[in-house]
């Protein structure tokens, strides 16, 4: 149960949580890296979760996932130099995480405890024996720009292109779906979030590059396939929302989505015999 003592720390630093800019953003990318594994385990089982940020009533707050399950997994990201445990002004960050632990013991919940922290020499890998049992500490790299993240971070990169569309992939090609996922999860209230809605407000935005699993799979027109196919040398294959194509396997290439209609109406008004006049039409 909250005190009163409580519910004035809770608050404040809820109000400190919303005005520390880096810190924001640090929690904002690490966000979207975990919607980025969800949707790819969204993709393949269809089980939704809900999400929110900056969390009022608990003491680690800055993430929260909710599962069909009922199953509750709670983040604090720190973007500060030499964590530990005892970090902290009014209250430690141990404080924090055994608190959090008491309050879903008494409401009976399943739950996880999380600490994702920047700096990579912090003193956080050895946790308190007091929330050993629920608690994991996991480091996640900080930088100012999402196209530098992809490059440095492994596991940032491979979240992303796991929900890409395209079959071979640049890192510009995965910072605009970054990018997506970053204004899309900025524009939502970040409070009680279902990631069918993520997946709802992608898929209405009309920009080039934007290619998920999830995107309506191309469809070609029969006419269409019928004259490609007649090309010697070209072959071709959908992946997802991308047109890909090659040809005498030496060359390859790509059409995304928003290009592909237009392709393929220019296919059927000039019918193209051979490689030379499929590749003026691209």
């Amino acid at each position: 149960m909250l005190t009163p003592e409580d519910r004035t720390y809770l608050a404040n630093k809820h109000r400190g949580g919303i005005n520390n800019f880096e810190g924001n953003f640090y929690e904002n990318l690490y966000a979207i890296y975990k919607i980025a594994l969800l949707l790819k385990l969204y993709s393949e089982n269809q089980d939704d979760v809900i999400l929110s940020s900056q969390i009022k009533e608990a003491f680690v707050d800055d993430l929260l996932i909710s599962y069909s399950s009922g199953k509750l997994d709670f983040y604090q990201l720190k973007n500060v130099k030499s964590l530990t445990w005892s970090s902290g002004s009014s209250h430690t960050l141990q404080y924090d995480f055994e608190r959090q632990k008491e309050l879903m013991k008494e409401a009976e919940k399943r739950f996880s405890l999380f600490l994702i922290y920047s700096d990579k020499s912090s003193n956080v890998t050895s946790i308190p024996n007091t929330i050993s049992d629920c608690t994991q500490a996991n480091h996640f790299p900080y930088f100012q720009d999402l196209n530098r993240l992809l490059m440095e971070s492994i596991e940032f990169k491979k979240a992303i292109a796991a929900i890409s569309a395209y079959q071979s992939f640049q890192t510009d090609q995965l910072c605009v779906l970054a990018t997506i996922l970053l204004g899309v999860w900025y524009s939502l209230a970040q409070d009680n979030v279902p990631l069918t809605c993520i997946i709802q407000k992608i898929k209405k935005l009309p920009l080039a590059g934007n290619n998920f699993i999830f995107d309506e799979t191309l469809q070609i027109d029969e006419e269409v396939k019928s004259i490609l196919d007649e090309i010697p040398d070209f072959s071709y294959v959908v992946a997802g929302t991308i047109f890909c194509w090659s040809y005498k396997k030496r060359m390859k290439g790509e059409i995304q989505k928003t290009f592909y209609s237009n392709f393929e109406r220019e296919v059927l008004v000039n019918k193209p015999t051979n490689f030379s006049e499929l590749e003026l039409l691209m």
